[in-house]
């Protein structure tokens, strides 16, 4: 009754199962608790125990089946190449540069964790540096547009009225901006995975991990421009850094906070102490 069952019922023959066909590919390892799996059914007191002992049997070789087939061979694939599953496209698809570039934007905007949890961790630097010297330029040629506009200088949302900015500074900032980006972002990102191996330690995911977050972080760049606005638009790239250290180094968002604000601290305090050293001396000065 048995083998008429698997003959005719839900479960495929036992000699596919021995042979690995049903599980395709399986892994050689896996073949054993495969086959044990498909032994033969004892008989049953009626036919709604012989329907019941199938679906349990079914559900177990289910299991086996994600376990020990292309999932998981899958997983190993992207283990040996330093990603993690689902990371296959993750990165700043050069092949289709302006969908795969409004496609970036969305995920890290709207879904910065997903997005970081899922590209690889290394592999080149080439589609991540990219993408933020994108972003970068835009910022560059918008920004001096509206400079260029209001005859005025604009950074960071601020104006400062009275200083020259003409058509020959904004072809400047338009070639010089990606050789500055470059520069900066590798810089940036020295600095910070120095403080990734100082707080996260020795199982970080290495230097370039930090260096995709330091990239498209600069998706804020798109919006830095905004005379008045801009910089506080720009905040925002705070959060997308401390969820990309957290997610891309595998640590805690306490120590990706630590990470990522910890060298904003120190250059508030450096400020606040220049600000009060110059105002006591004026005020020396003036008493």
């Amino acid at each position: 009754m048995a083998d008429r069952a698997d003959r005719g019922g839900s479960m495929p023959p036992r000699s596919a199962l021995a042979t690995g066909l049903f599980v395709d590919p399986v892994l050689p390892e896996c073949l054993p608790r495969l086959q044990r799996s498909a032994s033969v059914v004892r008989k049953p007191a009626s036919v709604a125990q012989l329907l019941d002992q199938f679906e349990r049997r079914g559900r177990r070789i289910r299991r086996l089946e994600s376990g020990c087939g292309p999932a998981r061979l899958e997983r190993r694939a992207n283990m040996s190449a330093g990603t993690t599953p689902g990371s296959s496209g993750g990165d700043y698809n050069l092949s289709a540069p302006v969908n795969g570039f409004i496609e970036v934007v969305r995920r890290v905007v709207t879904a910065p964790a997903l997005f970081f949890s899922a590209i690889p961790r290394r592999g080149n630097y080439l589609a991540p540096l990219l993408f933020a010297l994108i972003c970068i330029e835009i910022s560059t040629i918008l920004g001096g547009l509206v400079r260029l506009a209001w005859r005025s200088e604009a950074a960071g949302g601020v104006r400062f009225e009275g200083a020259g900015y003409g058509f020959g500074s904004f072809v400047a900032d338009v070639i010089l901006s990606p050789i500055g980006g470059t520069i900066g972002l590798f810089v940036l990102a020295g600095i910070a995975h120095l403080l990734v191996v100082l707080f996260v330690g020795g199982g970080n995911s290495g230097f370039e991990a930090t260096f995709r977050v330091a990239s498209y972080v600069s998706v804020t760049s798109l919006v830095n421009w905004i005379p008045f606005v801009g910089g506080l638009l720009a905040l925002y790239g705070l959060y997308l850094a401390v969820v990309g250290i957290r997610e891309m180094h595998a640590t805690t968002t306490g120590k990706a906070a630590l990470v990522v604000l910890l060298p904003v601290a120190v250059i508030a305090l450096i400020l606040l102490l220049v600000i009060l050293v110059a105002g006591a001396f004026i005020l020396g000065r003036l008493t």
